[in-house]
């Protein structure tokens, strides 16, 4: 029995110490890594243009404001309809209502004074007749 423990426990010694040093030579995997590198060039004629135009309304309140800034859009998807472009060629950029304040001198204190409001209201335009491009912003 004396034997049998002394075997294992030099088996286990010496499992123990030369398993350490094996593992400690094995080289850790390289990382992987993927290098794509290349070039391109497109040439063509254009086919299409893209427009941005709007209107800036003032009115005294926001409403009087959106009203005239809306007959004025209005009037400008008459003339876009007019030259050819279809709805779904036309799409609102930008809206915004802003106030506008009285003019103060540099010797006031009083707080600043809303005098009217400005509305801006823009929207973009696809031109795929590019021969009627520039009938189209007149």
């Amino acid at each position: 029995m004396k034997i049998r423990l002394l075997i294992c426990a030099a088996l286990l010694a010496l499992a123990s110490g030369t398993a350490t040093p094996a593992l400690a030579q094995v080289p850790a995997p390289l990382p992987r890594t993927l290098t794509v590198t290349g070039e391109g060039r497109a040439d063509g004629v254009p086919d299409q243009a893209e427009i941005s135009a709007g209107v800036v309304a003032e009115g005294a309140t926001a409403a009087g404001a959106i009203t005239a800034n809306t007959t004025a859009m209005n009037n400008v998807f008459e003339a876009l309809r007019a030259a050819g472009i279809a709805e779904r060629a036309i799409q609102t950029s930008d809206f915004s209502v802003q106030p506008v304040y009285v003019q103060r001198r540099p010797d006031q204190t009083d707080s600043p004074r809303i005098s009217g409001y400005r509305v801006s209201n823009q929207v973009r335009v696809e031109v795929n007749d590019l021969a009627a491009l520039g009938t189209t912003l007149d």
